[in-house]
Order: structure tokens, then sequence, then C-alpha cells
């Protein structure tokens, strides 16, 4: 299925764990901990012990981390 412009990341589940996260994001777990105790990032989750990200707000701080094109 290709992905639709309009709604990226969509073959993303609707909540990542850590460690999907970061294998998406290719950085390490220990970074997105280091982020959550520094309150950067993207916001976060805690159910039942576990580090989720919700689908939306990976797209949100993806898009809020976006550069426009080349410098001139």
């Amino acid at each position: 299925m290709a992905d639709n412009p309009n709604t990226p990341n969509d073959h993303l589940p609707e909540r990542l764990t850590e460690r999907e996260l970061a294998r998406h994001w290719r950085i390490s777990q220990r970074t997105l901990q280091r982020w959550r105790e520094a309150g950067a990032g993207p916001s976060w989750y805690r159910i039942g012990g576990r580090v989720l990200y919700g689908r939306n707000d990976v797209r949100d701080f993806e898009n809020a981390s976006r550069f426009p094109g080349a410098a001139p």
C-alpha cells in the first residue's frame, strides 16, 4: 500500500513502544530516555509500567522538527 502524503506514518501502530520508536527513527533507546528526562522529544504515556508513544504525537514531533529545503 502506497503512503498517502496527507497521512505520513500511518504504517505505524497507534501506540509505539520505546524500542519501536527508536528503531523507526534509527536512534538508541537511551536517547529517547534522555529526552524524556530532559522534558524533550514527543509526548509519551506510562501505562502499566511501559512507556508508549502515540502515533499522532510522533507525527507532531516530526513535523515540528522539520526544516525547509536547502539553505541559500
